[in-house]
């Protein structure tokens, strides 16, 4: 009969701990939910990256250089495609102030204020190339790299 009390007794006492244990365990892990949240959101930023880097990885596409100045061929090409871009002619989907109430022309020289949003939404972070601040930049604010012999060329 003692034997049985000591059982008893022991496995109560062993009962009583796994549950404090996992009771304990279980907030350390949780917590009260902000800990968890600064984790995920570090997380996440160590996964990003600038859009400019993102375009150094395609062979295909420049990033333009605000320091070519506007009246380069390069700006004034990314300059219509942005006017342009989807069905309106007066494009304005960076909401740039300037261009507001400005009807676009061809050939048109881009203001100061284009190739500064340029530089601005390339230096923002993405996760990927889907990503719709990566998909303007790449559209409105690069150049075609024109393929050479030597790169088209298979061994």
């Amino acid at each position: 009969m003692p034997n049985q009390i000591v059982t008893k007794s022991l496995l109560g006492v062993l009962g009583v701990s796994a549950i404090g244990g996992t009771a304990a365990a279980s907030y350390k892990l949780l917590g009260k939910g902000s800990n968890r949240e600064e984790i995920t959101t570090s997380e996440i930023r160590k996964s990003k990256i600038s859009v400019a880097d993102l375009l150094k990885r395609d062979s295909t596409k420049e990033l333009l250089d605000k320091n070519w100045g506007a009246h380069d061929s390069s700006w004034i090409s990314a300059y219509e495609k942005y006017r342009t871009w989807g069905s309106s002619n007066n494009s304005n989907s960076w909401n740039i102030a300037s261009l507001e109430g400005q009807v676009f022309q061809i050939g048109e020289v881009p203001p100061r204020e284009f190739l500064d949003k340029c530089e601005e939404e390339s230096q923002r972070e993405v996760d990927d190339m889907n990503d719709p601040i990566y998909v303007a930049v790449s559209e409105w604010c690069t150049k075609k790299i024109p393929v050479t012999a030597a790169q088209s060329s298979t061994p």
